[in-house]
């Protein structure tokens, strides 16, 4: 049937590492492109390595898991001679994937890697063939420039076609970007398949086309059937009030204090700067049966609350935990607990296992500048001595 040059992106270099994103480039057998298909993939994990691929917790919200989309991947691969960049590695991931779903297959194929002269870098290698390669660590952008190199060697050994069952229905492609996170919303595919999400505080399905609004759930039809189809817990501090009756640094059920777009800019340094901070609560279970937007029973932050951190942030975790500390907040490096008070996150859809656990107990999740925000608030309040850190 000809060729499918494959990449993918993963969660890290470990056995218990997972498939984040894969594409596939079909060629014929004279290594001209017929198709190509790409998705990503919910690993039900964080995300690793998110500096080099670049792919977003939202991103892959909604997206379907390595089991979901295995019947599309098999049939784009069957029959075909397996290639890639560096085969080992993608072979290695696509055979620890097809295994979880009961496959046991070889994927051996060629490497454009080797057939190159085994100089490791696929922009070296396309730089020397004077093939041009853009976007670098998207699956999609690596396949293309793998295939068009490909394309390019005067000759090519002779290899098996890969031997794959089917496997089950398609599915959607969930590209990236479908996240539209300026306006605060879940856009693009419609309802996920079933089981996109795994359990453990993420619900069972995909997004609704109402998606998600800034801040939480959104106010249509549940866009979720399973653990989160209802209200965030809001945040609400002391102080004055502001328009509409909300007090300043208040987070309403279900949204943000200004509708600001997820993950918002960092505080101003004054109470103010919660709103323009746009604070993401992000999905968490319902709490006190407040429908989503609602208005559910608030709580404060306070001396002695809680905070739990995640994910690599822009400032370096130490620095956060200094702050946090001086405003008069407890930290606990470790885990998510249901004394927890917030979880702050380099990412507000992480899927760590801090965050599951923290939408599991209700907890609210807030982005690193929104926290930045709440700590500005809470400034004039608190006394400067610290409570200390748990460890």
């Amino acid at each position: 049937m000809g060729y499918a040059v494959v990449d993918v992106e993963t969660t890290g270099f470990r056995r218990s590492d997972r498939v984040v994103e894969v594409a596939v480039v079909q060629l014929d057998r004279d290594r001209r492109v017929t198709g190509e298909w790409c998705t990503l993939l919910n690993p039900g994990r964080d995300l690793g390595p998110q500096h080099v691929h670049r792919i977003r917790a939202a991103d892959v919200w909604g997206a379907p898991t390595f089991a979901l989309a295995a019947g599309a991947l098999a049939r784009r691969l069957a029959g075909r001679v397996l290639v890639a960049h560096n085969l080992a590695f993608d072979a290695r991931f696509l055979a620890a994937e097809f295994g979880r779903v009961g496959v046991d297959a070889d994927f051996d194929g060629l490497c454009t890697m080797r057939l190159s002269g085994g100089r490791r870098s696929l922009r070296d290698c396309c730089a020397d063939a004077g093939v041009p390669l853009l976007d670098a660590h998207s699956a999609l952008a690596d396949a293309r420039a793998a295939a068009a190199l490909f394309a390019r060697l005067p000759e090519v050994p002779g290899a098996g076609a890969l031997d794959l069952p089917p496997l089950g229905a398609d599915v959607p492609e969930v590209r990236r970007g479908a996240a539209d996170l300026a306006g605060g919303v879940l856009a693009g595919a419609g309802p996920g398949p079933a089981g996109a999400v795994p359990a453990g505080g993420v619900p069972a399905n995909g997004p609704s086309s109402g998606g998600l609004s800034a801040g939480g759930l959104s106010t249509g039809a549940a866009p979720w059937s399973g653990a989160l189809a209802g209200a965030t817990r809001p945040v609400e501090l002391s102080g004055g009030t502001r328009a509409g009756g909300t007090r300043s640094g208040e987070v309403p059920a279900g949204g943000d204090p200004a509708g600001g777009a997820l993950g918002g800019p960092a505080a101003s340094g004054s109470a103010s700067g919660v709103a323009a901070a746009g604070i993401p609560v992000a999905c968490g279970p319902a709490v006190g049966g407040a429908a989503a937007g609602g208005a559910g029973a608030a709580r404060r932050l306070a001396r002695g609350d809680l905070v739990v951190f995640t994910g690599q942030m822009d400032d370096a975790r130490d620095v956060w935990v200094d702050r946090a500390l001086g405003a008069g907040l407890r930290v606990n490096s470790g885990y998510v607990t249901r004394a927890t008070a917030l979880l702050v996150a380099a990412d507000p859809f992480s899927l760590s296992t801090k965050a599951r656990r923290a939408r599991a107990y209700g907890v609210p999740i807030v982005s690193e500048g929104a926290f930045a925000a709440l700590l500005a608030a809470l400034a004039g309040g608190l006394p400067d001595e610290s409570l200390g850190k748990i460890s």
